[in-house]
């Protein structure tokens, strides 16, 4: 933003368990490097804190940090001119081990590999519409399945755009289970069809390769994991403007709407969900917007499930940490989830030092939300029995599939 000689610092505001705000600065040039020096010291002190972990949070970031953030569109496309062709060289089996996930990739990168999956294995991987978005483009779906599962767990990523990391980890663990279905070895198809939306904020998703690195929100300016139905919408009054603005009223942007209304569609399918998110190295189950717990039994089947899924990314070297909300997030899709559909929901915070990662740590978080999956169907299997009174049998044969 141009300001003749004057240089705008935007507003920076702290979401932890107290709010700060630092005021919007027009300084001189000449005090720019004070300042920047007074930034990086707030930003020592706080090296600690959280970024942006699921909600509005953020840190000050030194020059180097800021340097790194806007040119990482740019890194990762000479990763891609160094990867050209890796569509060709997809091998069944080893599809986690191909160069797609040597980059963080853009959006026709995304489809284009999931496309090229499903041309392979047309008898595994659906392809289907599930949403619009607020500038009109389609979100999509795929469901990868071996043919003998009823049900399905659906899995999401970038409900805020600048996480990458959420979908580079769900495309690892879609791949890592397709893999599993060559090799023969374990996987979440062993209890559940998959189903994954790599992309819910898509809009925002093309502007982060555009120069909008940390954009958060929709291109309607609202915050989709605050849009959801909840009896607290919008308690803390965020207004246009906030990077966890919930919108006007629930569902009232075409994202979140059409996400609904393909949950009700297919309710009966669908035993559980999983939102991931960056960067927090955590697992979490409801509520977000209250101190309330679920009643009993479910507060004992959420800690069950959530330990289950910490425990299974444990064993591929991943450190997360369990608990029910990092901070009151009204409005969230895992809420949401349990609430209308009782059944298990809940948000995995991918594991990051902030938004911006290098690429080189792409296949050990995939691999960590590939276990996460595999623990998370385990569970939510359990879950799912015990709500309908199942003996623990593995007869499927009465429960309806989509």
């Amino acid at each position: 933003m141009d300001h003749g000689s004057k240089l705008h610092v935007e507003t920076v505001s702290i979401d932890l368990p107290l709010r700060f705000h630092f005021q919007t600065w027009f300084v001189d040039m000449k005090f720019f490097s004070s300042f920047l020096l007074a930034a990086a010291a707030t930003h020592a002190a706080l090296a600690d804190s959280i970024d942006d972990k699921d909600g509005g949070n953020a840190i000050i970031y030194n020059l180097d940090e800021a340097k790194a953030i806007q040119d990482d569109a740019d890194v990762n496309r000479k990763c891609h001119k160094t990867t050209q062709g890796y569509l060709n060289k997809l091998t069944p089996g080893k599809y986690t081990t191909n160069g797609f996930f040597d980059c963080f990739r853009t959006a026709d990168q995304i489809y284009g590999f999931l496309d090229a999956l499903q041309k392979k294995h047309p008898a595994n991987i659906s392809k289907f519409d599930v949403s619009k978005t607020f500038e009109g483009r389609t979100i999509v779906g795929y469901k990868l399945s071996n043919g003998k599962n009823a049900k399905a767990i659906y899995t999401q990523s970038l409900q805020h755009a600048r996480e990458w990391a959420s979908a580079s980890s769900t495309l690892y663990g879609f791949a890592a289970t397709l893999d599993a279905l060559t090799t023969n070895t374990e996987s979440v198809l062993d209890t559940y069809d998959l189903i994954l939306v790599p992309i819910v904020n898509l809009d925002s998703y093309l502007k982060t390769w555009a120069g909008q690195r940390f954009l958060r929100v929709s291109a309607h300016g609202i915050d989709l994991n605050r849009n959801w139905p909840t009896p607290y919408f919008n308690a803390d009054n965020d207004g246009p403007g906030s990077e966890v603005y919930p919108g006007p009223y629930e569902l009232s942007e075409p994202e979140t709407a059409g996400l609904h209304t393909f949950f009700q569609a297919h309710a009966d399918e669908i035993d559980g969900a999983i939102d991931f998110h960056t960067n927090a190295a955590a697992v979490l189950y409801p509520f977000g917007d209250t101190t309330e717990d679920p009643e009993e039994p479910f507060l004992g089947r959420f800690q069950t499930l959530a330990n289950a899924v910490q425990a299974g990314m444990k064993a591929v070297g991943g450190s997360y940490d369990v608990m029910q909300r990092l901070y009151p997030t009204y409005g969230n899709v895992r809420d949401y989830f349990f609430r209308n559909y009782t059944k298990p929901g809940i948000t995995v915070e991918v594991s990051g030092a902030g938004f911006v990662v290098p690429a080189s740590t792409i296949r050990a978080r995939g691999k960590e939300i590939h276990a996460s999956m595999i623990s998370y169907a385990r569970a939510a299997r359990v879950w799912n029995q015990a709500e309908d009174g199942n003996d623990g049998g593995d007869d499927d044969t009465e429960r309806a599939g989509v």
